[in-house]
């Protein structure tokens, strides 16, 4: 097969002495020895890409779980806080924990939604001690029923996380 063309070179040869002359002899072999070793260093690179991408990856995972367990860590202090808190009938600094922690659990509510659940509700009891130490309400023994259900559901779902057997975070 003929790779003949009526264009000439600048050198006075046509397009197609030139063609043929690369594809005679040792020259053909030169070409598909470096054209596969072209694909094989472009394969190569993509074997390394994809491994750092998968590195990457895993990297992320570690520090999502890492600062999971930071911010449940914090969490807990803060239930511990708001609960001293509101044994004393400090209402005003057991609100502010209060909102402190809600607003906390709603940084890790995107991988459960029942963070986000229980961050709403500490906020609901959050305004209702802010009333309780403005005086506008009163400590009934409903209110105590529903923080003590309240401190309960959060401190379950914090043992959940960190407990010896703990299967949520980890892979």
């Amino acid at each position: 097969m003929s790779l003949a063309t009526d264009e000439t070179t600048p050198s006075g040869d046509s397009g197609a002495q030139v063609w043929e002359s690369y594809l005679q002899g040792g020259w053909r072999d030169t070409l598909t020895i470096i054209g596969a070793l072209a694909i094989l260093l472009a394969a190569w690179q993509l074997w390394r890409t994809v491994s750092a991408s998968r590195a990457a990856i895993k990297s992320l995972d570690q520090s999502r779980q890492q600062y999971n367990k930071y911010v449940i860590a914090q969490a807990s202090r803060l239930l511990s806080d708001a609960t001293f808190c509101a044994r004393k009938r400090d209402w005003s600094l057991a609100a502010l924990r209060l909102g402190d922690l809600g607003d906390l659990l709603l940084q890790i509510a995107h991988d459960d939604e029942s963070w986000g659940t229980l961050a709403v509700r500490l906020h609901k009891m959050e305004s209702t001690f802010s009333r309780l130490a403005a005086q506008e309400v009163h400590n009934t023994p409903s209110l105590e029923g529903k923080w003590l259900a309240l401190q309960r559901a959060v401190r379950k779902k914090i043992a959940e996380q960190v407990g010896p057997f703990n299967t949520h975070n980890e892979e």
